[in-house]
């Protein structure tokens, strides 16, 4: 990496060794927030867009990416990406990998969301 490695943080060495620029990172990210989404709403019969645009549960997403996805790289590969030996697919494939711990969502949070947007709803269509 060509910046002082203390000036980087892990995202930045991620999106590095997946030769993706910073921007392009963080729209693989957010894809993977839609495809998150797109699982809940598939299991609660309720339109993605309600979730997708939800500030609160993209943080809340956002939080589990860093500690289950970078974390999860970082602690097990960190040593390893620093030597080289993991070339762009493979941390595609780290990235895939530790996407699947994101199995869970906040429950609590999703039914405020849908109760929030039923009730947009019925203001809409009195």
């Amino acid at each position: 990496m060509t910046t002082i490695a203390k000036q980087t943080t892990f995202r930045h060495k991620l999106a590095y060794y997946a030769e993706l620029s910073y921007l392009q990172y963080e729209n693989l990210r957010h894809q993977y927030f839609l495809d998150w989404c797109g699982k809940i709403a598939h299991q609660k019969y309720i339109p993605l867009k309600w979730l997708s645009k939800n500030d609160y549960l993209k943080n809340w997403f956002d939080d589990q990416w860093v500690a289950l996805v970078e974390g999860g790289i970082k602690r097990q590969y960190n040593t390893e990406l620093d030597a080289g030996i993991f070339d762009k697919d493979d941390v595609l494939l780290m990235l895939d990998t530790f996407y699947l711990d994101l199995q869970y969502f906040p429950k609590i949070l999703i039914e405020k969301i849908i109760k929030a947007q039923k009730y947009e709803n019925q203001e809409s269509n009195p």
